[in-house]
């Protein structure tokens, strides 16, 4: 959305964000933002977009900031959503895309640097970078045999490998109190042995 945004010549004010990050990390990082009118089944919304530059993959995502100022309800058991003025209309919350995989994209250019990858470098030092990829294209397919250069190889250090079978646990406690038969008085069932 950030080149869509830019291509349609929307100015952006650059600021500072502090952000808590999806695991739990504290971070502030510089960040631009811009107010575009976003339509969403015929109402129209300004929501301020927050864009990281320095972020890979940059994904657009409509956080709780859209969700308020919309005034969309989420329905999560139930898979749909609805304007919080109109709880009968309710819309799904969405449909699969055509879009490839992750593993369809790697396939289709291995031999290339993907995108996001070295946006630091100037073109001729991509073509670089490429080149010995593009050469050895072989050897980076997806498929192909196992090799026979690497072996597997735990070290042990001077203890033999040990091999432990899983085996449920038992229940543990006190054992079964021995019956004493007729005749007996050391509690010790017939025939057996025990100290007297």
């Amino acid at each position: 959305m950030y080149q869509v945004f830019r291509d349609k010549g929307l100015l952006f004010q650059k600021t500072t964000l502090a952000m808590i990050l999806a695991d739990g990390q504290q971070t502030t990082d510089e960040a631009l933002t811009t107010r575009v009118m976003v339509e969403i089944e015929g109402r129209s919304v300004l929501t301020k977009f927050i864009i990281l530059p320095k972020a890979k993959g940059n994904r657009t995502l409509l956080g709780t900031y859209f969700l308020s100022s919309a005034g969309l309800v989420l329905d999560v058991k139930n898979i749909f959503w609805y304007f919080w003025d109109n709880a009968t209309h309710k819309y799904p919350f969405g449909e699969e895309l055509d879009n490839p995989s992750i593993a369809e994209k790697m396939s289709s250019n291995t031999c290339q640097l993907r995108e996001g990858e070295g946006e630091s470098l100037i073109p001729v030092q991509k073509e670089k970078l490429n080149l010995p990829l593009e050469s050895f294209q072989n050897i980076f397919e997806p498929g192909g045999e196992a090799t026979n250069i690497l072996e597997h190889h735990i070290n042990t250090g001077n203890s033999p490998p040990i091999y432990v079978p899983i085996i449920p646990l038992r229940k543990r406690g006190r054992p079964p109190k021995v019956q004493q038969t007729p005749g007996s008085s050391s509690g010790h069932r017939r025939n057996q042995r025990g100290r007297m």
